[in-house]
């Protein structure tokens, strides 16, 4: 059994029907003679998965039986023998961090507990420009260019990194609410507000128990600058 992402003609001997497909489509073919046609993005998938497992792709598909549509012609059903592709991806994800087979579920929470903090970690060594390593606490914020969060300073810059002063802004006089926590560039440009984070913020406790001393903080812009992504963590390597 072949792939073929060609545009092919493929006769229906069941209904007698042909049908020219252009675009979009994957030919199923066995010994040269096309007889099923699948989505490409999903039959992809399923390839994709199965070529990461070292598995031939000639047991995916078989003809289990005959169904009648509302035409009343009859039609070959073509039925996976393998797992969705959803399936195949967290089998495939197994394999490549337990390296065996089987695997128990929490293994594969575990794994992929660690490779989502691996992934995060790297995006925050990116964006911070600094190594960030697995025991260091940071914080990732996500909001829109709309927020009531984004600072001057963070419009005027689309995309900065670097070290900030923690400052603590008492309330006003005879106000309840908690202080604010804001963040003064230390770097060209010095002295600006970079960001001003207020209680309950999830960053806020480590905002408080950094008064006084320095922190990394580095932010990107995405879908065309209409959100961002920041990152604020500890200051050292």
């Amino acid at each position: 059994m072949s792939i073929s992402i060609a545009p092919e003609s493929i006769k229906q001997r069941f209904s007698e029907y042909t049908d020219e497909y252009k675009e979009n489509c994957t030919v199923i073919s066995y010994n040269g003679v096309p007889f099923a046609l699948w989505k490409t993005a999903h039959i992809l998938d399923i390839c994709r998965m199965t070529n990461t497992l070292g598995w031939e792709l000639s047991t995916v598909a078989y003809i289990d039986s005959i169904q009648e549509d509302d035409s009343d012609d009859y039609n070959p059903v073509i039925k996976l023998k393998l797992p969705g592709a959803p399936e195949l991806q967290v089998i495939a994800f197994a394999l490549k961090h337990c390296r065996r087979w089987p695997v128990s579920c929490q293994e594969i929470l575990d794994a992929n507990s660690i490779a989502k903090a691996n992934d995060l970690h790297e995006r925050a060594a990116s964006i911070l420009h600094i190594p960030v390593s697995a025991d260091m606490r940071f914080f990732q914020i996500f909001f829109d260019a709309k927020s009531n969060r984004l600072t001057p300073f963070m419009k005027a810059n689309r995309d900065w990194h670097g070290e900030v002063l923690v400052e603590r802004i008492p309330p006003a006089i005879g106000s309840k609410a908690k202080p604010r926590m804001r963040l003064l560039s230390v770097d060209w440009p010095s002295n600006e507000i970079v960001y001003e984070s207020r209680y309950p913020r999830k960053e806020y406790g480590f905002l408080s128990e950094h008064e006084g001393n320095f922190v990394q903080l580095g932010y990107t812009t995405f879908d065309r600058g209409q959100k961002y992504e920041l990152y604020i963590s500890e200051t050292r390597g």
